[in-house]
């Protein structure tokens, strides 16, 4: 079974300083467009930020990643969750 992907309401500056991330742009490397790693997201042990689909494909769009400890992950998760079902949210 593979991990779902949350992507938690925070601010993508505190995600990325929390897990010393860059917010890193870099052109597309199919059509060009500028593409900027600033969505944060979450899934299984990973914590990162990837840029917004625009449409070339999920191998093109950009992302950046670390890994997170296991107990850190319960807590993020349940949070997570409960954000989303609150909200009602999900990315674009």
């Amino acid at each position: 079974m593979s991990d779902s992907i949350v992507y938690p309401v925070v601010d993508e500056k505190k995600w990325a300083d929390r897990y010393s991330l860059p917010i890193k742009s870099n052109p597309c490397e199919k059509c060009g467009k500028s593409l900027t790693a600033n969505i944060p997201f979450a899934t299984g042990s990973w914590r990162g930020l990837t840029s917004a689909l625009h449409g070339c494909g999920e191998e093109y769009d950009l992302f950046v990643a670390t890994k997170s400890d296991k107990n850190e992950r319960r807590g993020l998760i349940a949070t997570f969750y409960s954000l989303s079902t609150q909200l009602n949210y999900s990315p674009q």
